[in-house]
């Protein structure tokens, strides 16, 4: 079912902007989160995730505290959640009861997404870009992604 976009404050979120938002693929039917600050919500699927479940906002710290500080951008990649921050991708190993940072990582962007170009040097400075800007990118790329593998 099609809907229009909404704004924050419809579905029940009283902030001007959020920090990042994905969908987790863990749970079936996955999982939307949005997080702000110290906080996260989670959208109520019986919804049709257009609301957030009552039981939210809850603190970051409490499921999440392991994520490292400052990430700002988040992705689902094989049933695993990955959090991004400067030019690292974190993956978190949901198969342990702690949701801690998974062995090998964090991975060099470049290296986790090594079928970017090798010709072209990407580089990833937050004092360049701004937060948005480089959420926006990253969503892109893994809409991309998504679309064509």
């Amino acid at each position: 079912m099609a809907h229009a976009p909404l704004t924050l404050s419809n579905i029940g979120i009283n902030e001007k902007y959020i920090d990042l938002a994905y969908e987790w693929h863990y749970f079936n039917p996955p999982a939307i989160y949005i997080w702000k600050g110290s906080r996260y919500w989670k959208l109520d699927e019986k919804m049709d995730h257009r609301r957030v479940d009552e039981r939210y906002p809850k603190p970051i710290d409490l499921n999440w505290g392991r994520v490292p500080k400052g990430v700002n951008s988040a992705f689902t990649y094989q049933k695993e959640i990955h959090f991004i921050r400067r030019d690292q991708v974190y993956r978190m190993n949901s198969s342990r009861s702690v949701f801690d940072v998974a062995d090998g990582y964090p991975q060099p962007f470049s290296s986790f997404f090594a079928f970017c170009p090798r010709n072209e040097k990407l580089t990833l400075n937050s004092s360049h870009y701004s937060k948005n800007y480089f959420s926006a990118v990253v969503l892109l790329t893994i809409t991309i992604l998504t679309f064509y593998f």
